[in-house]
């Protein structure tokens, strides 16, 4: 049973449509999200950590214990 999602989880209606989506809660949440690369190297790197925290809050709102999370990070 796998459930992909496009949306951005800085709104919560994304959230709830994922929490809506399962009774209970996921097993594993893969994050392939990326902010707009500027060129500028801290700039990137700074938003794409921000991806990253993102991404692992979420995870901690919709995993089930012992679940799993993979992010991918530049």
């Amino acid at each position: 049973n796998v459930q992909f999602f496009k949306g951005d989880l800085r709104e919560e209606e994304t959230l709830e449509k994922l929490k809506a989506a399962v009774q209970g809660f996921y097993d594993l949440v893969i994050s392939d999200m990326s902010a707009k690369l500027t060129g500028i190297r801290e700039a990137d790197q700074a938003a794409s950590a921000g991806c990253a925290e993102l991404a692992l809050w979420v995870a901690d709102q919709i995993l089930r214990p012992n679940g799993n999370l993979v992010i991918k990070v530049f």
